[in-house]
């Protein structure tokens, strides 16, 4: 299986790299860089969510199947839209961080 996995904001594959992400010897871990981070060139200075998640699916589906995909904060969002076009991944992961200093209050 290939784990394709998208940083969040202001985050770059050195992310993920700080972590040990060896699963399993069936798992394969896939740094995805979408256009304007960790370097990559912006093709124009305005891109919507559906500008990155056209990337995002044209990357995945580069990889063989099984194929999961894994955003977190932005990654995730930008993965969120993605995912509404069927059948070019297998599962997904979504990992939403929320705001620094927010809080969540209960419902009374």
């Amino acid at each position: 299986m290939h784990l394709a996995v998208i940083p969040g904001n202001r985050g770059s594959l050195h992310r993920f790299e700080l972590m040990d992400l060896h699963p399993s010897d069936d798992v394969t871990i896939v740094p995805i860089t979408l256009p304007g981070f960790g370097g990559a060139p912006l093709p124009n200075a305005t891109l919507s969510v559906d500008d990155f998640a056209a990337a995002l699916i044209e990357q995945v589906n580069a990889l063989p199947r099984p194929r999961v995909v894994m955003g977190h904060g932005i990654g995730g969002s930008i993965l969120l839209s993605a995912a509404q076009a069927t059948g070019w991944a297998d599962g997904y992961i979504f990992s939403l961080a929320r705001r620094s200093g927010s809080r969540h209050e209960a419902d009374p």
